[in-house]
């Protein structure tokens, strides 16, 4: 399995190591860790583009991840329709939750409806650096199992 994902990112052009040209979309601004967030990307060495809400994301899988600030858009209730929908929409793009409700930072699968990962905030560019490679890795291997099946895939199995 680790032999496909290998030739399946060289394949794929998705060299993770070199993040200089790399941005991340962050969905809401607006809430007072927004710099601790912004610098946590950054100092991580990925790029920052910044949107108002989901929709106005025209290309999502040309970005690393997309990251929702729920605190800026009132709270997960406010934009779980919005997620659901984009989730749907978008199975393979990473996206990540943070926010300063989530009880700490998690990758596990019962998120998955709504997320790979969940960054709880204020966060670290260790915490944020770890988090979205460990959700972009989590989307490359739902891109490799569809590309081989077409059975749906649980998350449980990665």
């Amino acid at each position: 399995m680790l032999q496909k994902l290998v030739r399946w990112i060289k394949d794929h052009n998705c060299n993770v190591g070199d993040r200089t040209s790399v941005a991340v979309a962050v969905v809401g601004l607006g809430s007072r860790y927004d710099l601790n967030l912004a610098e946590s990307i950054s100092i991580s060495g990925f790029r920052l583009r910044a949107f108002r809400n989901l929709q106005k994301i025209h290309s999502p899988e040309l970005y690393f991840s997309v990251i929702i600030n729920s605190d800026a858009l009132k709270g997960i209730d406010k934009c779980i329709g919005d997620i659901l929908s984009f989730r749907a929409s978008h199975p393979t793009v990473p996206l990540i939750l943070a926010s300063s409700e989530a009880g700490g930072n998690d990758s596990s699968s019962h998120r998955s409806i709504l997320c790979d990962s969940t960054i709880s905030l204020p966060t670290s560019p260790g915490a944020v650096s770890f988090y979205l490679q460990q959700a972009h890795h989590i989307c490359m291997l739902k891109k490799l199992h569809q590309t081989q099946s077409s059975k749906p895939i649980k998350i449980e199995q990665l």
